[in-house]
């Protein structure tokens, strides 16, 4: 991923023991991302690796926003992820993505 000439910022951090991972990417513009999502090696993987996203008791969170000029840290992409993120359980959809209203990443009402 580091060699594409369209991604500014890379993240990936977890736990192997507690099961817990989380990529964090700032892009050029979000049509790069998209496009490297559904193409090449990372769709492969994507649609590879289903079956540890989406079964079992697998909690997984997904969103897509602007940074609007300021990355955020580990912890507070966990917090925006969870809490606006959409969110699958055991691979059924439990909830859609909503788009945070401000920066200061309070809970939706």
């Amino acid at each position: 991923m580091s060699k594409n000439d369209n991604l500014l910022y890379t993240e990936l951090r977890g736990q192997l023991e507690g099961g817990i991972g989380q990529t964090l990417t700032v892009w050029k513009a979000g049509k790069e991302m998209n496009s490297f999502r559904t193409g090449g090696m990372h769709n492969f993987a994507r649609k590879f690796f289903s079956w540890v996203f989406y079964s079992g008791k697998v909690q997984s969170y997904f969103l897509t926003r602007k940074a609007n000029g300021q990355i955020p840290t580990y912890e507070e992409a966990a917090e925006i992820v969870t809490t606006y993120g959409r969110h699958f359980d055991a691979g059924k959809l439990v909830r859609k993505a909503q788009q945070p209203k401000d920066l200061d990443h309070k809970k939706p009402s």
